[in-house]
């Protein structure tokens, strides 16, 4: 076998177990009870952004930080920058 035909077959293999995955998720999504798994994925990913943006207006109303990466799990960030900074902020203040 040719190092070509070795890659193709390699490459196959992978979009074969791709679209297995996908496949896994999406019926794991309608036992979940999700109709439709990728309307659902894009509201989840609109309704992140709106949750971060709000995070952020809060932090910087309260002079908190708000740097954090879009990728950081919404309990860290609330967890780390929000309740942490809350808490210094209500110790100062006793």
């Amino acid at each position: 076998m040719t190092n070509e035909e070795q890659e193709k077959k390699k490459q196959s293999w992978v979009d074969g177990s791709t679209e297995a995955y996908r496949a896994i998720l999406m019926e794991c999504a309608r036992n979940l009870g999700v109709d439709d798994p990728l309307t659902k994925a894009a509201a989840l990913v609109a309704e992140r952004r709106d949750a971060l943006v709000a995070l952020r207006s809060l932090c910087e109303r309260f002079d908190l930080p708000s740097e954090w990466s879009d990728n950081l799990h919404l309990a860290d960030v609330i967890e780390k920058h929000v309740e942490r900074a809350l808490a210094e902020l209500l110790e100062a203040c006793e």
